[in-house]
């Protein structure tokens, strides 16, 4: 089942708490997450020029993910802003094999980080959770 972005839970944090964050992105804080032993793993990619001058892309993964980052580089985003990654897109990959085990394993676990500035539509009510 595929589910797009919804509302869980909503917490106000106070200057120390946001303090706090700031310090852990700044130290490069990194958010571990485990499903059936399978740890999370973000996947990037970097690329480089081979000898005969082609671009080669080469695929990597990092245990976890980074709580937040550094604003600056990234598109709409201010220099010196500590910025949360307040949603994960969240891919299962898994395997079926009715010969050998009944119903699925999970064979990987990759988690894709992001910051999105929310609105809410109206005011904040339990009932009321349409950003």
């Amino acid at each position: 089942m595929i589910e797009s972005c919804k509302v869980l839970c909503r917490k106000q944090y106070g200057k120390e708490d946001l303090k706090h964050f700031e310090k852990r992105i700044k130290e490069e804080y990194r958010v571990n997450w485990i499903i059936d032993n399978m740890p999370a793993a973000t996947k990037f990619y970097t690329q480089e020029v081979d000898a005969n001058g082609d671009l080669q892309y080469q695929t990597h993964y990092e245990k976890g993910y980074a709580l937040g980052f550094m604003g600056g580089e990234a598109p709409l985003t201010e220099a010196g802003v500590a910025y949360v990654n307040n949603h994960i897109r969240i891919h299962l990959h898994f395997h079926e094999n009715p010969e050998s085990f009944v119903g699925y394993r999970i064979v990987g676990f990759e988690v894709e980080p992001f910051s999105v500035k929310h609105e809410i539509d109206g005011e904040w009510k339990e009932t009321n959770k349409k950003l």
